[in-house]
């Protein structure tokens, strides 16, 4: 290689196709800090980057035509291209290089419930026997089937299937004439629905053997078949109980039963609701989860469905149905429910209602916000100038129910007024402070 002239312009012609290699070649053969040295170390770098660029514009080129690839199919051959089979378990280990996702669109969440029921993936309802969870449930594909609110939440419309294993066909059909009136649907509105009652059968999906080897049950084929010829974009399963063949204390089989799940959700584009009962561990502390914790870590999203005692400690005939994980929503959001006529509703909001109503929702929530603070150790001040002001917290929580910063302070001063609630000591790193906490009974 000869290269001739001090102009750079000259010299970056000349090498512009010469490697690195080349280049540095012809450096060891000058003067170091000679200008002709640093006009080729300055054609070296540049080189580097017109190369660089060059590959980037290829690489997008070609994520643009991967991108463009199903569109063109659509268009030569007239008709949508076969769904792409999910890879078998051998070939799970499909990698993703982020590079390639420059040039295509970020995909939108699809929701049954926006922030309550996501697409894709299991979502479980916890709650005692007794409490609604079916109730809930059969109500969701009345409201998915309709069009219509469920318990006061929009929903996207879609056409659902129920595996019941704890009601017969006729409690079935007696329930859901309750949902009918609840809700003003009729029986002809529900076409797209379909359940089917699993007592007196085998319901399990899967066993595990010593070794722990999963065997899949024809109950789970079934209901894959039976989503597939629906079209099914809800699919609710109840109860867990009656489907899980394995050790509900063995996170391994218990992580293995929801990804079955998980499976059937992402090959049908649906979302799956699958009641559940908590551990008696659960029930005592109130967090109504299961046995094992890789029950509710496993599931992306978790509700709870639990009583509202009276004042008298015994059943007021409410429900307060809790969104007690979201890994894509927020925490936190509930939903206040009681029986009427046989159907759960939604609680109505004290929207218009008299001063004593909107009072009475307002001491609600903040003694429940209370109740959930303390349970995580985090106490809040009656002081204004703390910053865990009871009224700022509560105010900054997504489950505040609409209750606003002053209907707090007004809550607050009523419950203090009416010996609801009171001040506690407390030490916090050997330093004494204030808490506000409920009144002990008398």
């Amino acid at each position: 290689m000869n290269v001739t002239g001090n102009d750079f312009d000259a010299i970056a012609a000349q090498l512009a196709d010469a490697t690195e290699a080349e280049i540095d070649a012809e450096i060891d053969r000058l003067p170091r800090r000679s200008e002709m040295a640093d006009n080729l170390y300055a054609v070296k770098s540049r080189n580097r980057d017109r190369r660089y660029e060059e590959s980037k514009a290829a690489r997008k080129a070609k994520a643009l035509a991967e991108a463009l690839r199903p569109i063109l199919t659509v268009v030569r051959n007239d008709h949508p291209p076969a769904p792409r089979p999910l890879p078998a378990d051998t070939e799970a280990m499909a990698t993703v290089d982020p590079f390639l996702l420059d040039l295509v669109p970020i995909p939108e969440r699809d929701w049954i419930i926006p922030d309550w029921l996501g697409v894709g993936y299991v979502t479980g309802q916890y709650g005692d026997g007794g409490v609604g969870k079916g109730m809930t449930a059969q109500a969701l594909q009345t409201a998915t089937a309709s069009g219509t609110a469920w318990l006061g939440y929009a929903v996207t419309p879609c056409r659902s299937i129920g595996l019941y294993c704890e009601d017969d066909s006729e409690e079935l059909h007696r329930r859901q004439d309750r949902i009918n009136r609840a809700t003003g649907v009729s029986f002809c509105d529900l076409e797209p629905m379909r359940w089917v009652t699993g007592v007196g059968h085998d319901n399990t999906f899967c066993t595990f053997d010593r070794a722990g080897e999963m065997t899949i049950h024809d109950r789970y084929h079934q209901i894959v078949g039976l989503a597939r010829e629906q079209n099914a974009k809800l699919i609710v399963l109840d109860n867990v109980a009656d489907l899980f063949g394995g050790n509900e204390n063995d996170r391994n089989q218990v992580r293995r039963f929801i990804n079955l799940l998980n499976r059937l959700a992402l090959d049908r584009g649906a979302a799956i609701l699958l009641n559940c009962h908590p551990s008696r561990a659960g029930l005592a502390s109130g967090s109504l989860d299961g046995g094992s914790t890789a029950w509710s870590n496993s599931m992306r999203s978790r509700w709870t469905i639990a009583r509202i005692k009276g004042d008298d400690g015994t059943d007021s005939g409410e429900r307060l149905l809790s969104r007690a994980k979201a890994n894509y929503a927020p925490d936190g959001g509930t939903i206040r429910l009681r029986w009427e006529s046989g159907a759960l509703v939604p609680v109505a909001r004290p929207s218009g209602a008299s001063a004593s109503s909107e009072r009475y929702q307002a001491e609600y929530v903040f003694l429940t916000l209370l109740d959930r603070c303390g349970e995580q150790n985090v106490f809040v001040s009656e002081s204004r100038n703390a910053t865990n002001y009871a009224p700022k917290v509560f105010a900054a929580r997504p489950d505040r129910e609409g209750i606003n910063r002053k209907q707090f302070e007004t809550a607050m001063a009523a419950l203090f007024a009416d010996r609801k609630i009171t001040i506690e000591d407390y030490m916090r790193c050997r330093k004494p402070c204030r808490r506000i906490a409920r009144q002990a009974a008398p």
